[in-house]
């Protein structure tokens, strides 16, 4: 086998087996299938999320929330596991995108604090892990979670073993920024150069990155 044969694969942040899902045909079962009661706590639940996002709804409706959440299951952007209800998992990814529409610029916040973290902390000798909370304010799991879900995106605008990419695997694994450097061997400013990078790339991308409720 040639050299190519024998690299590893390529993987993506959090990323499971490709049988741990269904797919799109099940899915598609799976929204047939839904019973009317179903579709109407779902509905509700919908209304509910809408009138609470108030302005950052921005003149969506709850058929449109509805919609993104079907829509990003049955593309894959949040691919339902074979261990969880679809019923459940439909009504997550509900909730998921309302909060993403109150929580547009949380990717940009955490490149931000990171860049405080790296180029300021760092100083004075504290470095916290990157995939800490955002600052002011420690948000909840959800938020945190909304905030993996973005920089899985980031991650996956990088080719395979490019530093950007392995810098980015380093704080998806909770280390510091100084675990980071001292792990691939970055000078300081070769790493604030690449976090910046990243950051530059990722605003570039910012559709991709937010996802389709940004558009």
């Amino acid at each position: 086998m040639s050299g190519e044969d024998k690299s590893p694969a390529c993987h993506h942040l959090g990323e499971l087996p490709s049988d741990s899902f269904h797919d799109r045909d099940a899915v598609e079962q799976a929204i047939l299938a839904l019973s009317e009661a179903e579709l109407l706590r779902l509905r509700k639940f919908a209304i509910w999320r809408i009138r609470g996002l108030g302005r950052k709804a921005r003149g969506r409706t709850h058929e449109d929330l509805m919609g993104e959440a079907t829509t990003s299951i049955l593309d894959g952007t949040r691919p339902w596991r074979k261990s969880i209800a679809f019923y459940v998992h439909l009504r997550g990814c509900i909730r998921s995108i309302s909060n993403a529409w109150s929580q547009k610029n949380d990717i940009d916040m955490w490149f931000a604090s990171e860049l405080a973290s790296s180029e300021g902390e760092s100083k004075a000798g504290r470095v916290r892990p990157a995939l800490e909370a955002v600052r002011d304010g420690g948000p909840d799991p959800e938020h945190r979670a909304h905030v993996r879900l973005q920089l899985e995106r980031v991650h996956r605008l990088f080719p395979c073993g490019t530093t950007d990419r392995q810098i980015i695997d380093c704080w998806a694994n909770g280390q510091t920024h100084a675990e980071a450097q001292a792990e691939l061997g970055l000078s300081k400013n070769l790493y604030d150069a690449a976090v910046k990078r990243i950051r530059r790339t990722a605003t570039a991308k910012r559709a991709f990155v937010y996802g389709e409720e940004y558009m």
